[in-house]
């Protein structure tokens, strides 16, 4: 839990940081804001291998198929990874190509979903013709 504080506080002095240096280099505001992600990417993950260990004990405690475990994964991928690209975009005042990468990273997740969506959607029929 002290690393999440201590991440945030370096969040919080490179923004300050940031802020100041925008006023005279624009570009080394940008660089920094930049330097401070991949900086947090690689202290989280650590905690990722974490919570992928916890959700595969929980996985196999409640007898889960390792198919949903996958895309449970895969969803926290590219989730993480999208608000990582949509933020990145915004910081280079690329508003446009944030939101569209946002509306990519709903379409993956839905994609991501169908396997899902087909067996619960099997089930409810097998339920129906009971």
């Amino acid at each position: 839990m002290n690393e999440v504080f201590r991440m945030i506080f370096l969040c919080v002095v490179v923004a300050i940081v940031s802020f100041v240096v925008r006023e005279q280099k624009k570009e080394y505001g940008i660089m920094l804001s930049i330097v401070c992600g991949v900086l947090i990417l690689l202290f989280m993950v650590n905690d990722v291998h974490n919570v992928i260990d916890k959700l595969s004990e929980l996985a196999i405690d409640f007898n889960l198929p390792i198919s949903s475990l996958k895309i449970i994964f895969k969803a926290m991928a590219i989730s993480i990874i999208t608000e990582s690209a949509s933020v990145l975009c915004r910081d280079m005042g690329e508003n446009s190509i944030a939101i569209k990468a946002e509306l990519i990273g709903k379409i993956g997740l839905i994609y991501l979903a169908f396997p899902m969506i087909i067996e619960l959607l099997d089930i409810v029929v097998m339920i129906l013709r009971r």
